[in-house]
């Protein structure tokens, strides 16, 4: 960004910080992470001088190819005077409409979710969403008063709040904050092992750790840990911008419950938060106290236990400006779309191999067969081992020891290893790596081979499940003369899925980034059972979720990722592939 650009960021920053209607949703380093996960934005800003009387955040959100909507999360921000709000309020639609007919997309409406409890007259043709969608944030929840001292904070508790709060203090319990790597690992663990005890949609990992690179790095969030004996037994993501701290994400183990780890974990949130200089601890949705049926109804009972006012805001209200688009909108937000198919299979060409295995071809008018076109190197094989040999893999590692070690917190990402191809293989996975060499048709500068399982469920967010990204030989390095990349990439697919395609771009890494800044190609690979892909390992790749399309049955989405390298990486989690039955708690 340029010096003018800063600036004017850091004004609207202060000046959204010092208005209480508002929240960090209509802040830059929100919009930033945002921008990480695909959301554009713009900001519009109305000034009487050098002064900022209000305005919006205005994020783009592409649901279907051409058409999107707009979505002001915490806002518009408007002056308290309604006189004055209303002019505001005016000025600022009034400006996104013109931004609108400038759009190449279709933007069927314009999403606003403002932190206000009353809806003002002059707030008109606007509607809310009937029955709510995915894309809306909690209107009901609970904010706690951190102004009066501590002990009138304890106070306000009910009594059982109170009491575990005790209860955690005389067994040791202990609250720590750790922002780093493997703080993030373990707030992203105990968040799954919760979401998939309460039967909830897991977060991918990929949204924590871009939300983390961008909140946490302007001192805008922290997590913390209530630890009992060295045990990180409860976590919290917790936001803080202006006068308010916002409890947005956590969760806790189910064992040593009765040590109340998490009652202790709040209320030191709570301290530290009044002790920075917040003035109240939102505890970011509720169930509301009339529904005893509502989804939230559990977590809802936990944090109302902390004490704090119930808040009741306006609903997600909605300004339709294409009555056909907002249809698609409103079919697609409720998994009713009807989108153009997954790749299956990529049409073009096959030849049957020697090994009985099918290679599935591009036709040239899709990807010219030009070596010096990037994707040129990407190969299909179908099926990618003997019939035999796959079943053998999955005893070896059924389905039902992934699905445990996924509750469990498992790092899947942080346990690889490392199979030096000048070795006989010495147990079922390094097998399969030895079938898939001639597939792979790895270069005698290859060395060794880099191994490890990918386990994703396929609902756990409807965007990346992996978003885009470069394998690399040392992650930490920035300097890019001495970033490696592994000669051929490739994947191995354990289970079919309807969902969760590996994506391969035509960008490659430069000092500017992911280069050309959009890319001009795409191979898109669907899960299916015993099918291999490989591709030149210094591009882009990621793996998309549901999207637009229709919510169909979670399931695993299982891969054996298998990197040809010319060099050992240097991650220092991989280990020697003899150790693999034992790190991922196998019978040999």
């Amino acid at each position: 960004m340029t010096d003018d650009e800063v600036a004017r960021w850091r004004a609207w920053d202060r000046f959204v910080a010092a208005t209480p209607s508002t929240g960090f949703m209509q802040s830059s380093p929100w919009a930033q992470f945002r921008a990480r996960a695909g959301i554009g934005h713009f900001v519009v800003t109305l000034k009487d001088g050098d002064a900022i009387l209000g305005g919006a955040l205005v994020g783009k959100c592409t649901y279907e190819p051409g058409h999107c909507f707009y979505y002001v999360q915490d806002g518009p921000v408007l002056p308290a005077d309604e006189t004055s709000a209303a002019e505001v309020l005016d000025a600022v639609l009034e400006r996104i409409e013109r931004h609108r007919k400038a759009e190449d997309a279709t933007v069927s409406h314009l999403r606003i979710e403002p932190r206000w409890q009353r809806l003002a007259d002059f707030v008109r043709g606007f509607r809310p969403p009937v029955p709510a969608d995915r894309f809306c944030e909690p209107r009901n929840t609970l904010c706690i008063d951190l102004r009066p001292g501590e002990d009138e904070i304890l106070a306000q508790m009910k009594p059982k709040g109170r009491y575990n709060v005790r209860v955690a203090r005389k067994h040791g319990v202990a609250v720590v904050t750790d922002n780093s790597y493997e703080g993030s690992s373990d707030f992203m663990r105990i968040q799954r092992c919760t979401a998939v005890r309460k039967g909830i949609e897991p977060v991918a990992p990929s949204y924590f750790r871009a939300m983390l690179t961008e909140l946490v790095s302007r001192g805008h969030a922290s997590l913390f840990f209530a630890e009992y004996r060295g045990v990180r037994l409860a976590t919290a993501l917790v936001v803080t911008f202006g006068r308010r701290a916002t409890y947005f994400y956590g969760g806790s183990l189910s064992v040593q419950r009765r040590v109340m780890a998490p009652y202790l974990l709040h209320f030191e949130i709570m301290r530290a938060a009044k002790a920075s200089g917040c003035e109240w601890y939102d505890l970011w949705g509720v169930a509301p106290p009339d529904q005893p049926d509502h989804g939230w109804h559990q977590i809802s009972e936990f944090k109302r236990k902390l004490g704090g006012i119930d808040v009741e805001l306006v609903p997600t209200l909605d300004y339709v400006y294409d009555a056909a688009a907002y249809d698609r909108f409103r079919n697609a937000a409720r998994g009713k779309a009807t989108p153009p198919k997954a790749h299956e299979s990529p049409s073009g060409s096959e030849r049957r191999n020697g090994n009985n295995t099918r290679t599935l071809e591009r036709p040239a008018a899709a990807a010219p067969s030009d070596t010096n076109r990037p994707l040129a190197g990407v190969k299909l094989f179908e099926p990618a081992v003997s019939r035999d040999q796959f079943d053998a893999l999955r005893r070896a590692f059924p389905k039902s020891h992934f699905q445990r070690l996924l509750e469990e917190g498992f790092r899947f990402y942080q346990t690889t290893f490392w199979y030096p191809l000048d070795r006989a293989p010495e147990n079922v996975f390094e097998s399969i790596i030895n079938s898939l060499r001639p597939l792979a048709q790895p270069s005698s500068s290859v060395m060794g081979v880099e191994w490890w399982f990918s386990v994703t469920l396929t609902n756990s967010t409807p965007q990346w499940l992996l978003p885009c990204h470069f394998d690399r030989n040392d992650l930490d390095e920035k300097d890019l003369e001495k970033i490696r990349h592994p000669e051929t990439a490739s994947v191995l697919f354990l289970t079919s899925a309807p969902y969760g395609e590996l994506v391969v771009t035509d960008q490659v890494l430069t000092d500017k980034g992911a280069q050309p800044q959009q890319p001009k190609d795409m191979w898109f690979v669907s899960p299916k059972a015993n099918r291999y892909t490989t591709f030149p390992g210094h591009l882009h790749h990621g793996v998309i979720g549901r999207m637009w399309r229709p919510v169909k049955d979670t399931k695993l989405r299982i891969t054996m990722a298998v990197n040809w390298w010319s060099e050992r990486p240097k991650a220092p989690y991989l280990n020697d592939s003899r150790a693999c039955m034992t790190a991922l708690r196998l019978k040999a």
